[in-house]
């Protein structure tokens, strides 16, 4: 991933500690490599809203730093005590189990009893996110990668050429059965894949070769010819063919006489045969890899993927689809979150455009990384914003790499908007630095007037001199960082301005400005020419910690109340069972209205305006020429190129109902509420379940939670479908019939009759227009997800209910001879012998978790008596 990475610094090792004076005055590295969090880990928040993190400063410049030296954020998630309690809850519930596996009784109530213990020796762990990584080739997304785990050079572990930075690549916590440091498992094309990958190439080089370039742009022109390299470099790559020989066949395939088809057939043959058998890849297309150190799975790897192939044996760049990369220690974040290097989407080859899309639906949030220099022009951060900002829900930040560039000593501190106190500061440090430098020239002038004889005082003066150039790099470094924050701060508030319009509304759209090159330099122990930022100021720390954050659990605590009314707690407890079920059906029937309010309606409504938009783009389209035309067609109105308007057809003339669909979604889709207050959870009677048994309603304020997140989910790429250009959109899907039908006319005045074709299917009236198709298609899939989930959380509400009306049965009912099982007596005693044992250390946890939960409130943060 050569071309994504911000590259060495140019460095020379650190000699001295001259910049600790000034580091103690500002945020700071820590003494401690081993900070658990909890109460003595400090947090605060910046007037920008960005975090950051107290450090203590370091006095071994030559020691490599370490993310385990930045304390956790105040969560009761990460406090140690917190996972010590639940450890000891786990333990306790294993013992318990343990205990009553050893007991012959089977009675009803001694295998609930048993069920019940063995359910709790495990605490549910919390489902992973994934972060996906979204920016242009060269924006710096992999050496982010390595920053942000931790991890020198893992993402470099796949620098082969360009077409790696092409593959989606996953990094994710190794699994148990993993013994070793790295593992890789690499995911190929299959059969229908392949072949659609060799079509592609065959249709990029009939364009560039079978029609003329005098009517195209340079652009356009350049752009054919990148396409047309890649798809001669690919059938070199897979067939070992000399250059000669590649052209001539994909000349022969190109020709519009020849049997295309079955001769990539047979191809496609021949790649499963020499690529595929050869090297044991089976019906799963997958390949697993090991290392025990990062150069080593490089090692493995690089052979494998290189773009710069010899052309002497297959090579299998051009299929793989997917990496993915396991590491079984370190990294911090990747207990929490799975981490997607996403390549630029602009790739010639669109079955890995549509790997990438597909995958992009996995995530849970998105960094869209773009280089601070030209973050404010930057058309794949808009565009980024603009079409996940509202699907993800606000989910979705954005990362300024290479932060440390072009800081212009003269240009930004009368340009920058500095407060007073920052002008004033920066003022100071540089006259210090100026003072220090003439203090050097004036010791050298000194030094030279020394006779050879005065060798001790020469040698004093040299001392001295190296002591001020330690100084001088201190401050150099100072004024360095201080206009590099100040810049970041300039870049926060202009992008929060200007972008933040495309999130849903009360959404805070964070910013994080970072230099991977300068936290490269601290974990190697080197330093940066031309200023050295601290650690804290790379702003790596700080997305670490805003990542961290999202992942602690919003809800950590049950509510505890008790009822002591038998007569009527029974039928308080079995009464919610008797309307659920309608309460569901009527959520769902509900749920259909809202979707004809705010999705059907307003295509209705705005049919003609959509349709007016579309015609605006045929009268464009119109002027091009035939070859570009017949190259969208041949593609579904879809030939990637890197002139925006040319990108996509469907996009464009969909951009009038994109636009409403993202505008009437947060009104469709609410704001998450607490599970509590989640219009299901408030119609059944959850505040008087909470007076029967506390744990099980937890239990259903869980699975309303689940139920939450895999709706949004579900719509969330329901609108991506809606609005983006991808083979499972919709509004690509409806003009597919518009295509084959132009595919099909050939001969004099095609051009023009393409264009008819076009039009008269964009203005079919109702219900063909493929806005209306659109619109209904959504309404199908938000109807069926509805449906299929809030069956599902029917269901596991039904057994959850049956549970507690189960065990407040057994616990309320009043002892009858009749009831005594004499079969139990000697379970009994032993049960009861087990818990005279248990009961103090259970007091012991019970006094621990109180305390924690004293100390956080109920979202799991530090109450404000704390």
């Amino acid at each position: 991933m050569a071309s994504d990475s911000e590259g060495p610094p140019d460095k020379r090792r650190k000699t001295g500690s001259g910049d600790n004076a000034i580091n103690e005055q500002r945020l700071q590295l820590p003494a401690s490599s081993s900070i658990t969090g909890g109460e003595d880990a400090e947090v605060e928040k910046n007037n920008d809203g960005l975090t950051n993190i107290g450090l203590d400063s370091f006095e071994d410049h030559e020691a490599a730093y370490s993310e385990t030296q930045e304390p956790l954020p105040r969560c009761a998630a990460f406090d140690l005590r917190f996972t010590n309690v639940k450890r000891d809850l786990e333990a306790f519930a294993a013992e318990a189990a343990q205990e009553l596996s050893k007991l012959s009784c089977n009675t009803p109530a001694a295998a609930r009893l048993k069920a019940a213990a063995t359910s709790l020796t495990s605490i549910p762990k919390l489902e992973k996110q994934m972060i996906g990584l979204l920016g242009e080739t060269g924006s710096g997304k992999s050496s982010l990668v390595c920053s942000i785990l931790d991890q020198p050079n893992i993402a470099k572990a796949l620098d082969a050429g360009e077409s790696c930075t092409l593959v989606p690549t996953i990094y994710k916590r190794a699994g148990p059965q993993q013994t070793r440091g790295y593992s890789a498992e690499i995911i190929h094309l299959d059969a229908a894949a392949i072949t659609e990958l060799l079509t592609g190439c065959v249709e990029a080089w009939e364009v560039w070769t079978l029609h003329g370039h005098k009517s195209w742009t340079k652009d356009v022109e350049q752009e054919h010819e990148r396409h047309a390299a890649t798809c001669l470099s690919t059938f070199r790559a897979l067939f070992c063919w000399d250059e000669a020989q590649a052209r001539k066949v994909l000349d022969g395939l190109a020709d519009p006489k020849s049997s295309r088809e079955s001769q990539l057939a047979l191809y496609v043959r021949n790649i499963k045969e020499a690529i595929y058998k050869a090297n044991h890849i089976d019906d799963s297309y997958a390949q697993a890899y090991v290392a025990n150190t990062v150069d080593e799975l490089r090692g493995q790897l690089d052979a494998l993927l290189t773009e710069t192939h010899d052309f002497k044996r297959p090579a299998r760049w051009p299929l793989v689809k997917q990496v993915i990369i396991g590491i079984r220690n370190g990294s911090r974040i990747l207990d929490y979150f799975t981490i997607a290097d996403f390549p630029d989407i602009m790739d010639v080859h669109q079955v890995r455009v549509n790997a990438t899309l597909n995958q992009i639906k996995n995530c849970g949030r998105l960094w869209v990384v773009a280089r601070i220099g030209r973050i404010k022009t930057d058309t794949c951060l808009s565009d980024a914003l603009q079409t996940y900002g509202v699907p993800f829900e606000g989910n979705i930040d954005v990362v300024a790499t290479k932060a440390d560039e072009n800081i212009d000593h003269v240009y930004l501190p009368n340009n920058l908007q500095m407060t007073e106190e920052e002008k004033n500061t920066y003022t100071k440090v540089k006259a210090d630095r100026d003072t220090v430098e003439f203090r050097i020239k004036r010791l050298q002038h000194h030094r030279k007037q020394l006779s050879a004889s005065q060798t001790q005082r020469k040698n004093q003066l040299l001392a001295d001199i190296e002591s001020l150039r330690e100084e001088q790099r201190g401050l150099d470094n100072r004024c360095f960082s201080l206009l590099v924050l100040a810049r970041n701060k300039s870049v926060i508030n202009g992008i929060q301005q200007d972008k933040a319009k495309y999130l849903p509304k009360g959404k805070v759209l964070h910013v994080f400005p970072v230099s991977n090159v300068h936290y490269a330099a601290a974990k190697s122990g080197d330093e940066v020419q031309g200023g050295q930022l601290i650690v804290a100021d790379t702003g790596i720390p700080a997305l670490r910690n805003h990542a961290l954050h999202i992942a602690a659990p919003l809800d950590l605590w049950a509510n505890q109340a008790y009822a002591e009314d038998r007569e009527e707690l029974m039928s308080i407890v079995q009464r919610p069972r008797y309307i659920v079920d309608t309460l569901l059906k009527t959520l769902v029937k509900n749920l259909a209205k809202q979707t004809d309010h705010s999705i059907n309606d307003p295509v209705y409504e705005g049919l003609q305006s959509f349709v007016t938009v579309a015609r605006d783009v045929l009268c464009d389209i119109t002027t091009w020429h035939h070859s570009s035309l017949a190259a969208f067609l041949r593609r579904n109105g879809n030939y990637g190129t890197r002139v925006r308007p040319q990108q996509s057809w469907n996009e464009r003339f969909s951009a009038g109902s994109s636009d409403t669909l993202r505008f009437e979604w947060p009104s469709f889709i609410r704001e998450k509420q607490h599970a509590e207050e989640h219009p299901l959870a408030i119609a059944l009677p959850l505040g008087i379940f909470e007076e029967a048994i506390d744990a099980s309603v937890g239990g259903i304020f869980t699975k309303v939670r689940a139920y939450q997140e895999a709706m949004w989910t579900e719509f969330k790429n329901i609108l991506i479908d809606a609005t983006r250009e991808s083979p499972t959109g919709y509004f690509t899907k409806a003009m597919r019939q518009a295509y084959d039908d132009c595919r099909a006319i050939t001969g004099p005045g095609s051009k023009a009759r393409w264009i008819s074709e076009l039009t008269s299917h964009l203005e079919s009236p109702p219900p063909n227009s493929p806005f209306i198709v659109l619109s209904k298609r959504t309404h199908l899939e938000v109807g069926q997800a509805a449906s299929q989930h809030i069956s599902a959380l029917a269901n596991q509400i039904d057994g959850i209910m049956q549970n507690i009306v189960d065990q407040t049965d057994l616990m309320i009912r009043r002892p009858h001879f009749t009831d005594f099982n004499f079969s139990e007596m000697a379970a009994r005693e032993k049960v009861q012998k087990f818990l005279l044992r248990a009961n103090p250390r259970f007091a012991a946890i019970s006094r621990d978790l109180a305390a924690l939960k004293k100390k956080y409130d109920s979202r799991g943060a530090i109450s404000s008596d704390d």
